[in-house]
C-alpha cells in the first residue's frame, strides 16, 4: 500500500473512531457483554464465551486505532518527502 493510500485510510479509520453512532453501537456492545458477564451462571463455558466476544471487540477497536496510527506517521513521511523534494529542488537550479 502506498504511503498515501496509508494516509487516506488511517484518516477513515479517524473518523469512523469519532463518529457517535460508531462509538455508540460500541458502548452499547460493551454494556450488554458486561451484563453478560454478570447474568453468567457458574459454569465456565458461558463465561469464557463472553471474556471471548469481549477480547474479539477490544481487537477490532486496536486494530482500528492501528490503522489510524500507521496513517499518521505515513502523514509525517509524506511530509518529510515533500521538503526533500523542495530542497532538492533549490539545489538544482
Amino acid at each position: 500500500m502506498s504511503l498515501e493510500q496509508e494516509a487516506v485510510h488511517g484518516e477513515e479509520a479517524r473518523q469512523l473512531l469519532e463518529n457517535r453512532i460508531f462509538k455508540n453501537a460500541i458502548a452499547r456492545m460493551e454494556q450488554h457483554l458486561e451484563q453478560r458477564a454478570l447474568e453468567c451462571p457458574d459454569d465456565g463455558e458461558a463465561a469464557r464465551k463472553v471474556v471471548s466476544a469481549k477480547q474479539i471487540l477490544r481487537g477490532i477497536i486496536r486494530e482500528i486505532e492501528r490503522i489510524v496510527s500507521d496513517g499518521n506517521y505515513a502523514k509525517l513521511q509524506l511530509i518529510e518527502i515533500e521538503k526533500q523534494s523542495k530542497i532538492q529542488k533549490i539545489f538544482r537550479r
